[in-house]
């Protein structure tokens, strides 16, 4: 701190070997009134006391320019200062450029007379909190006037908040604006897969069945709105060959796989062949053809054989 003092006297002697001094300062405070601060030697006579040290009139000097202090004296960081030297060493006021000879406030690196620290807004004196914009200072209530409110709810975005569109939206406002993934049930942002109404992270954008992840990659929806890859759903829905009893799906590689029908049944092509020599129908191929005899496909000889079998077992 920064103050001007009054040189306090104090003659000191010594009598029948007792010391005797006249001060009306407290000397309870003092650290030791027998040695000058200054040289460290015994004060037997014309002793002063200033800032609670006791020092030689003689050794009571400006630690800037060595000048002997006569009387009044100024203080900086608890030194003795002569009139001329504490003006060139004291700090000088960021708003007036005045010199600085008393209490001051102190922002950052820049010093203040305490009626010039006012707030740039409202031009009230500043004492306690405040705030800084740029190189201005503000109050506490214009410095809130002055921010940013969430456009949702209102209050002032001091932390963290979203531009959307033209409006700021508060960390808290903006989540629970957030569509809830389908799959793990959290507020979905950044990166994100629309599917119709539902928005997914793409981590969850799974197959329902084999949970294999389908983000970026060809996917299929059945009626309940359930997520399939490509194999699985054609596994769900895919027709079953009358021969092998398997689904009927493409190859892998493949997108489509070939189907024969007949009388409402399906066959894998290499499975629609003949129940009884197992010749592998073909109609483009003579010979190869199906010829149906009740619920069976047979090929020409065999269905013929069937039919002399019958008769025969019916004539005995």
């Amino acid at each position: 701190g920064r103050s001007s003092l009054d040189l306090t006297m104090k003659e000191m002697c010594l009598t029948d070997g007792q010391e005797r001094a006249e001060d009306d300062s407290n000397e309870d405070e003092l650290t030791d009134t027998e040695h000058c601060y200054s040289c460290k030697q015994r004060i037997n006579i014309d002793g002063i006391v200033a800032m609670e040290r006791a020092y030689h009139k003689d050794c009571f000097q400006c630690v800037s320019c060595g000048k002997v202090i006569q009387a009044r004296f100024n203080v900086k960081d608890k030194q003795p200062f002569c009139d001329i030297c504490f003006q060139e060493e004291a700090e000088r006021c960021n708003i007036c450029s005045g010199l600085i000879t008393g209490d001051s406030l102190k922002s950052g690196d820049k010093y203040f007379h305490p009626y010039c620290m006012k707030c740039s807004v409202c031009s009230i004196e500043l004492s306690g909190t405040y705030f800084t914009a740029g190189n201005a200072l503000v109050c506490p209530d214009c410095h809130k006037a002055t921010l940013e409110h969430c456009s949702v709810c209102g209050d002032v975005l001091s932390g963290a908040f979203y531009k959307v569109a033209d409006d700021n939206i508060c960390e808290k406002c903006y989540k629970n604006q957030l569509s809830l993934c389908p799959s793990c049930q959290t507020p979905v942002e950044g990166k994100m897969l629309k599917l119709s109404d539902k928005v997914y992270h793409p981590a969850c954008f799974n197959c329902s069945v084999c949970e294999r992840n389908l983000a970026g990659v060809a996917f299929t929806q059945d009626d309940e709105k359930k997520i399939h890859c490509t194999e699985c759903f054609q596994k769900k829905h895919a027709s079953i060959c009358a021969g092998c009893t398997f689904a009927i799906i493409p190859e892998k590689g493949e997108t489509t796989a070939e189907r024969i029908r007949v009388q409402g049944k399906d066959f894998h092509p290499k499975c629609f062949k003949c129940e009884d020599c197992e010749l592998k129908f073909d109609s483009r191929t003579p010979g190869h053809e199906c010829y149906p005899l009740d619920t069976a496909f047979l090929c020409r000889i065999c269905n013929l054989a069937r039919i002399n079998n019958s008769q025969q077992k019916y004539i005995r």
